[in-house]
């Protein structure tokens, strides 16, 4: 069965870029405040590990962020042991609140693929949703210019890049989906 893919572009990797450094660093700065602060033995041992692990973790994604620095760290892992320190330490909003952050990390920065196939369009959302040829007008492909126009007077209309490499032109996806149109008007 013939599928062609295209990669959404994100809009928002920027953003989660921005949130992840402002969380790490307010993550430093607290466990620092409560090393310097705290009495207790254990507890400042717990914020110094917050804040070694914070600090660490902040430089790596940044230079993983700004050099293209390649490595295999994670911050959402990170987010994920903070979170267990803070409930250690007798916070369980913020590390309630970490974990959750942390979830959404993992879901934040994956590729969006949309993909067409003779069953219909797969549109990369949460969760991921089935157009019919059924539900769908017209479809035109132009210098990478995507334009989907369903029957329902909805559009969707985005810029995309091919997946796949497989030599295919514009003319060629078009016909395809041209050929899954009238297909599926005549059933």
């Amino acid at each position: 069965m013939k599928t062609f893919a295209f990669i959404l572009p994100d809009e928002r990797s920027r953003s989660y870029q921005w949130v992840t450094m402002l969380i790490l660093l307010m993550n430093a700065l607290v466990f620092g405040f409560i090393l310097l602060n705290e009495s207790l033995d254990r507890n400042r041992n717990l914020a110094f590990f917050g804040v070694s692990i914070s600090v660490l973790s902040l430089i790596l994604f940044m230079l993983k962020t700004y050099t293209g620095f390649r490595y295999s760290h994670r911050p959402e892992i990170t987010m994920i042991i903070l979170a267990l320190v803070w409930m250690i330490l007798g916070f369980y909003l913020p590390g309630a609140c970490m974990l959750c952050l942390s979830v959404l990390g993992f879901y934040t920065p994956k590729v969006k693929l949309l993909q067409f196939s003779k069953d219909g369009v797969r549109y990369p959302s949460f969760p991921v949703r089935l157009f019919r040829w059924q539900e769908i007008e017209n479809v035109i492909l132009k210098d990478d210019a995507l334009t989907i126009d369903f029957k329902n007077n909805k559009m969707l209309q985005s810029t995309v890049k091919q997946y796949d490499d497989e030599g295919f032109t514009e003319s060629d996806f078009n016909e395809f989906c041209r050929d899954c149109l009238l297909a599926s008007g005549l059933s």
